[in-house]
């Protein structure tokens, strides 16, 4: 009798080992093809005798990796001058926005025509679709004489990003890279190439700092 329990448990043994590892019906073991990383071991106990030992491997989900990836890329997070904030960009897309004072004197398709020939020569690649996008707006109005506009321009890169404090987590839109030029004045007649000259020096800041940020597109330019 209990020479048959004992056969009975070792059936059952092998029959699981056959589920674990694959057998073909002439009793060979078919290959079996293991992809990831997470390890059980499965164990059939006869009488206190080890009948089979099977290691068992599961995928890791998905869900679980990228996790992982997430927290391990914030850990080791590094500070980033203003300069090279710009990094891993490899085009851009402009949006500007002009008072209506200014738009006496220029257009939006003026200026952005100006902005985007700038940043053309000095090879960065401009794309309507891009994700990365700079918003130029220039304000300005013009003093009591009627005869002189002041104005400024500002340039952002905004980027939606992630507001941690406290294990409290929110996206906010914040401002990465931002440059504003001084207050000037000039006369009406002479109020149109003003505003265009400022608006190449300021392509060029921008353009400097893209580039430097993203070498090897400064590379590829030369």
């Amino acid at each position: 009798m209990k020479n048959n329990f004992v056969a009975l448990l070792a059936a059952l043994g092998f029959a699981a080992w056959c589920l674990f590892t694959g057998c073909d019906s002439g009793g060979g073991q078919t290959a079996k093809v293991i992809t990831q990383t997470v390890t059980n071991f499965a164990t059939i106990f006869v009488t206190n005798t080890v009948i089979f030992t099977n290691e068992i491997s599961s995928p890791i989900p998905t869900e679980y990796s990228s996790a992982y990836r997430i927290a391990t890329n914030f850990a080791a997070a590094t500070p980033v001058a203003h300069d090279k904030v710009l990094f891993q960009m490899k085009d851009i897309r402009t949006s500007f926005f002009l008072e209506d004072a200014v738009k006496q004197f220029v257009s939006e398709d003026e200026a952005k025509a100006k902005y985007e020939l700038t940043l053309r020569r000095n090879g960065i690649a401009i794309n309507s679709s891009s994700q990365n996008a700079i918003t130029v707006t220039i304000n300005g109005f013009v003093d009591d004489s009627g005869n002189v506009l002041i104005y400024n321009i500002q340039q952002a890169v905004i980027e939606q990003q992630w507001v941690v404090r406290r294990e409290e987590f929110h996206t906010e839109l914040v401002s990465v890279w931002e440059v504003g030029s001084e207050f000037g004045r000039v006369g009406k007649l002479k109020a149109e190439d003003a505003i265009l000259d400022r608006v190449e020096k300021d392509a060029e800041l921008f353009a400097n700092d893209f580039l430097s940020a993203n070498p090897k597109n400064n590379e590829a330019q030369k």
